[in-house]
């Protein structure tokens, strides 16, 4: 599985109907009711409790040890997601720190992940949950925040009243605002390796965009069943690295091939061909959920070529070089020739006036 342990998407068995008293962290705790574990990942713990003082059942994730970078990183989560007020984004409650163990409360969401609910989904459904993400994400970018770690488990989804999925964006765990100048240490990268951008996966500096990507492949793997990129971690990097993704429709040869644009514009290698926000985004999803042409075009000729030549530095520097030699070696015979001749016409002329010369001296 590719999915990274970070956050409340990558929770990983199913959760046990109920909880020992015994295992809870924080001893004693009379400001919420804990009822049962929902799921356990790397960085912490998620518990389903009862909040007591407001009445109402919230989801409680408590962070595993106390390291404080660990404890950072879950204020920056709530920070984050606490600015947002979007309907797609997975409401904060309350955050703080209780006997060493950081804790945030957050609306508790009956659904799934988007990893375990795909199969439940149809591809219009799955094009819907990805255009109401992309809304939430266009807030978080219009309030200077990054996501950084958009993927499959951090987008979960809960069925209205009328049967469709609503979907909510959480895990806030790794963004970052833009006008941060730590967005990223030189040579590092955060996240999960299938769903990064190629510029986050070589620890470059990050935009809006980097997200779009993350975007697009998250609907890939809804549509094929499987990410862009896959393998080991280092597999996926060095794909990444030097790579196109495969086409869609390669691999899920029944996708509209509109939608197939949509997605495969999102995962350009270029930030800059990429769309240029995720409001465009979403809004090219409703171009298509309303069968009307999508903004999106494939890539033309001249793009193709270079992006095989991209992916083909090494053949393109030999093909190169054997057309350079092929070249002198052309030239270098031309000119041979014409040396050659310009020879035989100087001897020529000479043997002419040789001649002329005999003849005077006999005359």
């Amino acid at each position: 599985d590719n999915l990274s342990p970070s956050g409340l998407a990558d929770l990983a068995a199913e959760a046990p109907p109920s909880l020992d008293p015994g295992d809870f962290p924080i001893k004693n705790w009379d400001r919420y009711d804990i009822r049962s574990v929902l799921g356990a990942g790397g960085m912490g713990t998620v518990y389903e409790a009862y909040d007591p003082r407001l009445k109402r059942f919230v989801a409680l994730k408590v962070a595993r040890g106390g390291e404080p970078r660990l404890k950072a990183r879950f204020l920056r989560e709530a920070q984050a997601q606490a600015r947002l007020t979007h309907e797609n984004v997975c409401r904060i409650y309350e955050a703080g720190e209780e006997q060493g163990a950081a804790f945030i409360a957050m609306q508790r969401i009956e659904g799934k992940t988007l990893h375990e609910a795909r199969e439940e989904m149809t591809l219009e459904q799955k094009a819907i949950v990805i255009q109401g993400a992309a809304l939430a994400v266009h807030e978080a970018h219009r309030l200077g925040i990054i996501h950084r770690d958009l993927k499959p488990g951090n987008i979960m989804v809960e069925r209205t009243s009328g049967g469709a999925w609503k979907p909510f964006v959480l895990d806030f765990g790794l963004a970052r605002d833009m006008a941060s100048s730590d967005m990223t240490a030189t040579g590092a990268f955060v996240g999960t390796p299938s769903f990064l951008s190629p510029e986050q996966a070589a620890g470059k500096p990050l935009d809006r965009r980097s997200d779009i990507f993350s975007l697009g492949a998250t609907l890939y793997y809804l549509l094929a069943g499987s990410p862009p990129f896959g393998g080991s971690q280092y597999e996926v990097l060095s794909q990444l690295a030097m790579n196109e993704p495969a086409p869609l429709r390669r691999r899920a040869p029944s996708v509209p091939r509109d939608l197939e644009t949509v997605v495969m514009k999102c995962l350009e290698r270029e930030p800059v061909r990429r769309y240029d926000s995720a409001r465009a985004l979403a809004e090219d999803l409703g171009r298509f959920l309303d069968g009307e042409p999508v903004l999106a075009r494939p890539p033309n000729l001249a793009t193709r070529l270079a992006k095989k030549a991209r992916k083909n530095k090494l053949l393109l520097g030999f093909a190169a070089a054997s057309v350079l030699a092929a070249a002198t070696g052309l030239a270098v015979g031309v000119r041979g020739r014409i040396e050659a001749r310009e020879q035989v016409r100087i001897a020529n002329q000479f043997d002419q006036r040789v001649r002329h010369m005999e003849d005077r001296l006999r005359y």
